[in-house]
């Protein structure tokens, strides 16, 4: 590792080589960065070497990572990555391979050693040596953290499994990434800048292919920095499901003393809790529906709920011109409805 000071004019410029490189192709490259902070701040590097200053990360808690946060963009918020509507990213792939059918609302406990080994081909294969060329603030390490000489500036992955093999080695290899205490000292200075920075930097990407509200705070739960969910008031609730006289919006049955309010634009794709796209609904209806659009006649339903003199008086009675307001919303809900047809599944919520 050439920066061997405290000099953080140096260090910043090493970081700033990320920052400022082409444009981003994928989103592996941002996520491999935010899983080095990740764990530097958890401090569950596996090993330190006191003498030498270099804190070891094994490259499979990096891959559980960088598992984790693509898991809930691809199953939770069906962010895509690529522009074409056949195809998908090797990672997602991978995650449908093992995952098929989870929602991304629960984040899987157990990964099987297979599909962290594949995530770790994927890494090596195109994005590990790269985001060290972009710049140089890690060296590899085999499992007795014996260093592996890799020189910087590699071309692409065959100079990379070329020099792997002049040196007897193949990429698996590779056990661990050592970062040296000046580099881990910088970072936990000025963390929250970094952790912006690459979170912005990834936004950026994704918003080229998606068309999405509320993508940074995505990207935040995803990294797990970001901790308020839904915010139903209880009393919304009530009035809610007493302006409905206590009847499912969907089927019309009396819900009981078990009423659910039920996001009709899936709050995984809204993120937000206004009460013009909260409907009461009867715990059976809630849970057909979960996070899935349903026809387009319960569109229409919702837009006309909305203008009920009623419902504008019980919830947007402060407004200075409730109706307007309203039919600003509506615009918003036509306009996400047909967006999320593109996002989310369309089921089938009618009782036989």
């Amino acid at each position: 590792m050439q920066i061997n000071n405290y000099d953080y004019r140096q260090i910043a410029r090493e970081f700033s080589k990320f920052f400022h490189s082409s444009s981003l192709t994928s989103s592996y490259k941002p996520v491999l960065f935010k899983a080095i902070l990740y764990y530097l701040k958890k401090g569950k590097n596996d090993k330190l070497d006191k003498k030498n200053q270099i804190h070891f990360i094994s490259v499979k808690q990096i891959a559980r990572y960088f598992f984790r946060f693509n898991f809930v963009l691809y199953k939770k918020f069906k962010l895509k990555q690529l522009r074409s509507k056949t195809r998908s990213i090797k990672l997602y792939e991978i995650i449908d391979e093992y995952f098929p059918n989870e929602s991304g609302d629960k984040i899987p406990r157990n990964i099987p050693d297979e599909c962290i080994k594949q995530i770790i081909k994927l890494l090596f294969r195109n994005v590990i040596y790269l985001l060290r060329k972009n710049m140089h603030i890690y060296d590899f390490y085999d499992v007795e953290l014996n260093f592996i000489d890799i020189k910087q500036n590699l071309k692409d992955e065959t100079e990379f499994n070329r020099v792997l093999k002049d040196l007897g080695k193949h990429w698996s290899d590779i056990k661990y990434i050592g970062t040296p205490e000046n580099i881990v000292h910088f970072i936990e200075t000025q963390r929250p800048l970094l952790e912006a920075a690459i979170l912005a930097n990834l936004a950026i990407f994704l918003e080229t292919l998606n068309l999405i509200p509320n993508l940074q705070k995505k990207l935040m739960i995803a990294d797990r920095t970001y901790t308020k969910m839904r915010n139903i008031s209880a009393i919304e609730k009530s009035m809610l499901y007493f302006y409905q006289r206590n009847r499912c919006f969907y089927c019309g049955v009396d819900m009981g003393n078990t009423p659910e309010a039920d996001h009709f634009i899936p709050y995984n794709y809204l993120f937000d809790s206004k009460i013009w796209n909260i409907v009461g609904a009867c715990h059976e209806c809630n849970r057909k529906k979960k996070n899935y659009i349903i026809d387009e006649k319960y569109l229409n339903r919702v837009l006309e709920r909305n203008l009920d003199d009623e419902f504008i008086n019980r919830f947007f009675g402060d407004y200075e011109d409730p109706k307007f307001h309203i039919s600003n919303f509506n615009q918003l809900l036509k306009l996400h409805y047909q967006n999320c047809l593109n996002y989310f599944r369309k089921v089938n919520i009618a009782r036989k």
